[in-house]
């Protein structure tokens, strides 16, 4: 990732998640300190829901009866059309770079979509009692997650300690999760072996000079991993993490849940705020917190807290 600015092919691509962890954690630190860049995110992310809204009123307009009202529908939907051309214009402007001149806009005629279905009570549910209580819900599976820092025996010498950064006390969406470690000092390569609840070697990577790695083959879902790290330093292995230290374990979310939040994220993907307070909900944390800081500032705080809490 680039120094300076975020681009707006990696503004576009934090909101949509499709940044590398690594990449995720290091766009995030630069919107803490960067009030420019946080600005043309918190920008497009509006431009966004204006022209759903304007998607709405079109398809509203164009419902059987309004059109027995006359011209009064055909008046309302040139008139919606063009604010959703525009709109969808000037959120791509927005990025553009201030040297580059902008193209002459190019009026496409808008699609109406179909709008949105109530939420289901179940849904509804968790999102007025998440802003009502300030509070995301604990999956009860964390409990089996997230692990305690050990004690060392009497007489045990304190080693060099090093960790994992993620996933580590959560449930991964993904069968393909990338794993991410700390950097160990002097070490020249890495190595990463997952093991099942039996302890079985599932997966392991090549020896690599990077401090993360993406699963290749899928993993199985609804199941439990431990995973390892082993550099090598001058020659020695250092395994981590080890006790006191507690061990890195996630769960693959089970196919009917990934399922149905994939379906819930193609209709409701704008609502970071709902995203977030569902993906908690299912013990997601890491997803829960990328959705959660996308959302209102003002509406996530408590929420964002409340997860930070969840993981200790």
């Amino acid at each position: 990732m680039s120094l300076g600015h975020l681009s707006e092919e990696q503004i576009l691509a934090f909101k949509a998640r499709t940044l590398s962890p690594s990449e995720l954690l290091q766009a995030d630190d630069h919107l803490s300190s960067c009030s420019a860049c946080r600005d043309r995110l918190w920008n497009n992310l509006n431009a966004d829901r204006m022209v759903a809204s304007l998607r709405n009123q079109l398809h509203s307009a164009a419902d059987p009866s309004a059109r027995r009202k006359g011209p009064t529908f055909r008046w309302t939907a040139a008139a919606a059309i063009v604010l959703i051309a525009s709109a969808a214009a000037g959120s791509l402007r927005l990025f553009r770079s201030p040297e580059a001149p902008a193209p002459a806009a190019q009026i496409q005629p808008a699609v109406p979509q179909k709008i949105p279905a109530p939420l289901p009570p179940e849904y509804q549910e968790a999102l007025d009692i998440a802003k009502r209580e300030g509070k995301v819900e604990r999956a009860s599976v964390l409990n089996e997650l997230i692990r305690k820092e050990g004690t060392l025996l009497a007489g045990g010498s304190a080693e060099p300690s090093y960790s994992v950064v993620a996933p580590a006390g959560t449930i991964v969406l993904t069968d393909r999760p990338w794993l991410k470690w700390q950097a160990v000092p002097g070490a020249t390569r890495y190595f990463v072996s997952i093991f099942d609840a039996d302890f079985n070697n599932v997966a392991q990577s090549p020896s690599i000079a990077a401090t993360e790695w993406q699963v290749v083959q899928p993993l199985p879902r609804g199941i439990s991993f431990t995973w390892q790290v082993t550099a090598t330093v001058k020659g020695d292995s250092v395994r981590f993490p080890k006790p006191p230290a507690p061990e890195a374990v996630f769960r693959v979310l089970d196919s009917a849940k990934a399922d149905e939040l994939e379906r819930t994220k193609q209709l409701r993907g704008e609502s970071h705020l709902l995203m977030g307070i569902l993906y908690a909900r299912e013990g997601l944390l890491d997803d829960a917190e990328i959705e959660l800081k996308l959302a209102d500032p003002v509406e996530a705080r408590k929420l964002l807290e409340s997860l930070s809490q969840i993981r200790k």
